[in-house]
């Protein structure tokens, strides 16, 4: 198509040029994928995990949402014991005290009375005491899988649906800092035996948990929404990381199971026994879920440190794991601090439950929280993975058609171009005068010859 120049470049070019950058903000191609398989280290299928989540997240859900849930006992203050940390958060928010990274305690009344009463005479490791003091802590206990959260008694209790999940700003030197120690110098790294694989999955599906809530909860526009493309970009395009999600979720699960009496029978009291009779309900249903017939035992925990000589890895692994509880203390974003510590209390316990040596007989409340919780995050994170991967494929679809539309109306623009500003008609050639002259001299000398005939 030939069309005018403007200035020195064509018409077409120009359009081209200017709709090129345009159309390059839009991805045209899916990064989340669709995982399928079975989950490494495990006996379920990613399918089959993803059919019954749903039911078992709604129960989670209610779960997390009854008193005894929703209140977790943690000490956000801590100092780091590693390097000089300042508080530290990039948004603020008028509607919450401290901004999005700002806590907002529970008040005394909000607070169960017959846990005020157990506060006064508990110790970190739940034993009664006349006067609590802090214990001396015993790390070669084979049950000892993070660092107590105890200092001087600044415990607080944390409404977490008041306190939720979700972004805040944080981030930069001071967050890659805290997962650089947590892998660089606590992960085992090369080839890894079973165990250490174990250790590593468990941390990456913890890490790729927390990344999946921040984008699911992220601050844009004025509002929280999910970001589909930061998603995509930092978390979808690496199936590993997804996958170790799956897995750590059904090491919890694991965990679960192996605790499913104690935790069926367990006192869940708030001095309110209407809503402490819907949280063994919902317990009951917990265990009662499909989800369980088919994932409920499929990490097999009997198959970790089974030689002798791995006796002191074990040791190590727990050293480890410690450490990190301690790193978490270095986190200067106290919304982010608290579910880093619960998380990471969560999966201790987990560790806890499913590697001593001896069945568990006693969880902390504490423990018990920090257990569901977790659960209920890993299943949420389960949900978001699907849920955004929908959501992309939707803006996929959606940018595919606006790329093609645009083409299509630059097409008819230059089509239409051509001929508004196309270049003028081009004239009929003249004659040749003598060409033209010598053709009438034969004609006319022709015709005189037929009239002499």
């Amino acid at each position: 198509v030939s069309t005018q120049s403007t200035g020195s470049m064509p018409l077409h070019s120009l359009l081209l040029f200017l709709l090129l950058p345009l159309l390059s903000s839009y991805e045209l191609f899916q990064k989340t994928p669709t995982l399928s398989g079975l989950v490494d280290d495990c006996c379920c299928e990613v399918q089959t995990v993803e059919k019954y989540n749903d039911e078992y997240f709604s129960v989670l859900e209610k779960l997390v949402e009854t008193k005894f849930f929703r209140l977790f006992q943690v000490n956000y203050l801590s100092e780091c014991p590693f390097w000089v940390e300042t508080f530290i958060c990039q948004m603020t928010d008028e509607s919450h005290e401290g901004g999005p990274c700002g806590i907002c305690e529970c008040e005394q009344n909000e607070i169960p009375l017959p846990w005020k009463e157990e506060d006064k005479q508990i110790s970190r490791f739940g034993k009664i005491v006349d006067n609590p003091q802090p214990p001396t802590v015993d790390s070669d206990s084979e049950e000892m899988w993070i660092s107590p959260d105890y200092s001087g008694g600044q415990l607080s209790y944390v409404d977490l649906m008041k306190n939720p999940e979700r972004y805040t700003g944080y981030g930069g030197f001071n967050a890659t800092r805290i997962w650089a120690a947590i892998y660089n110098e606590n992960c085992f790294s090369g080839e890894m035996c079973f165990e250490q694989r174990v250790f590593y999955r468990i941390i990456s599906g913890m890490h790729a948990s927390i990344t999946a809530h921040i984008f699911e909860n992220f601050y844009s526009g004025g509002k929280f929404q999910p970001n589909v493309n930061l998603f995509a970009q930092r978390l979808g395009a690496f199936p590993d990381r997804l996958k170790n999600i799956y897995f750590t979720f059904l090491f919890m699960l694991r965990a679960a199971e192996k605790v499913s009496d104690y935790l069926r029978n367990y006192s869940y009291n708030t001095g309110n026994p209407v809503e402490d009779k819907e949280v063994h309900q919902y317990i009951q249903k917990l265990f009662n879920s499909e989800f369980f017939e088919h994932c409920g035992g499929v990490f097999d925990e009997t198959m970790m440190f089974k030689e002798a000589e791995k006796a002191s890895l074990k040791k190590k692994f727990q050293r480890k794991f410690i450490n990190i509880s301690e790193i978490m203390d270095c986190v200067s974003c106290e919304s982010c601090k608290v579910h880093a510590k619960l998380m990471i209390l969560g999966l201790a316990t987990g560790l806890k439950i499913l590697l001593s040596s001896n069945p568990i007989t006693h969880l902390q409340r504490n423990e018990v929280i920090a257990f569901v919780n977790t659960l209920f995050k890993l299943a949420d994170s389960v949900r978001i993975v699907r849920t955004m991967r929908q959501r992309e494929n939707e803006q996929v679809t959606n940018n595919r058609l606006i790329v093609f539309l645009s083409f299509c109306l630059v097409i008819i623009f230059l089509v239409v171009g051509s001929y508004i500003f196309g270049s003028p008609k081009k004239q009929m050639p003249r004659p040749n005068k003598s060409k033209s002259s010598h053709k009438n001299a034969v004609n006319n000398s022709t015709e005189k010859t037929q009239k002499k005939e």
